[in-house]
């Protein structure tokens, strides 16, 4: 008897429920739901916590229903340094001819712990065929996980082409920075003390697309600049208070025409004034058939300019 009072009553606890939410007798308006309750049984929760951010739930209402709102509760847990990882950011020390390299610990979110593993000592090296360059040596590194044997380093010996006769590596004016961005590189800026600038096609196997914003302000050593015809895009200010430059050496006429320059001091002839294609001055310009734009501020302040022919393009 006891138990069927018992199922009774949680009967009717139900009932009043559902008309709490749905509509009660004697046509009553359906209640709105109202997620304020924060509850963190299992069903609410939406992310546990983890070593960067706490648990998080849904708010709920009275009936139980579940919103769509959020609310975090406690901390987050403590870091677990059970990674190995062998990314030259967790190497405490590189591998010699007799110990092995050691590493500390990291978490999965990259924070690293205080103890540390060792890499089992690479006794027959694996280099790859790959150079590897600074721009100024190549050398080869082994593939050994861990490893961070090299073989000796050799100096670039560079051809007419600015290219290095041994690993193709192309020439670049030493001081010269790059910043990596959706696979290719822009140049950043310039610490070097020669006066005149090669900027490379290439920098680590990947396009140079770009000169960034005030990238040589105030460089007024610099006298000459040579831009490849993979630079697309040069910033505003690239070039600004760089009063000592005399001459921009260029390869591809058509490529110089596409470039998009941030404003008037972007291009290199606001100081410049002359323009050189493949080393010979340009002063009777012909612009190449099929070009049918020409950009802001591409010829800009060219004074050497004698003539100009537009084709029909």
């Amino acid at each position: 008897m006891k138990k069927l009072f018992a199922s009774l009553a949680l009967v009717l606890l139900l009932v009043f429920v559902l008309a709490a939410c749905n509509g009660g007798a004697g046509g009553e308006p359906p209640h709105q739901h109202d997620y304020s309750l924060k509850n963190v049984d299992g069903q609410y929760l939406k992310s546990e916590a983890t070593c960067q951010s706490a648990a998080v739930y849904y708010y709920s209402c009275a009936c139980g229903e579940k919103g769509s709102e959020t609310f975090t509760i406690g901390n987050p847990v403590a870091h677990t340094y059970n990674q190995q990882n062998t990314d030259v950011t967790y190497r405490k020390s590189e591998a010699t001819e007799t110990t092995p390299a050691t590493y500390y610990y990291s978490c999965v979110c990259g924070e690293k712990g205080s103890d540390t593993f060792t890499v089992a000592l690479c006794t027959d090296h694996s280099y790859s065929s790959a150079w590897t360059t600074d721009g100024k040596d190549h050398w080869h590194k082994c593939t050994s996980a861990g490893c961070t044997a090299t073989t000796e380093k050799e100096a670039h010996t560079f051809g007419a082409d600015k290219h290095c006769t041994v690993c193709n590596d192309e020439y670049y004016t030493p001081g010269l920075t790059f910043t990596k961005s959706s696979g290719a590189y822009t140049v950043s800026g310039y610490t070097g003390s020669d006066t005149a600038v090669y900027i490379p096609a290439q920098y680590q196997g990947l396009a140079v697309t770009g000169i960034g914003d005030t990238a040589f302000k105030n460089c007024k050593s610099l006298t000459s600049i040579t831009i490849p015809e993979s630079v697309t895009d040069i910033g505003k200010g690239a070039f600004v208070s760089c009063q000592g430059l005399t001459a921009v050496y260029i390869t591809d006429l058509a490529a110089w025409c596409g470039i998009s320059f941030g404003n008037v001091l972007a291009n290199p002839l606001y100081y410049a004034n002359k323009l050189y294609l493949d080393g010979v001055l340009v002063t009777d310009l012909v612009i190449p058939e099929g070009m049918t734009k020409i950009g802001d501020y591409v010829f800009s302040y060219c004074k050497g300019l004698a003539s100009v022919t537009i084709p029909e393009s």
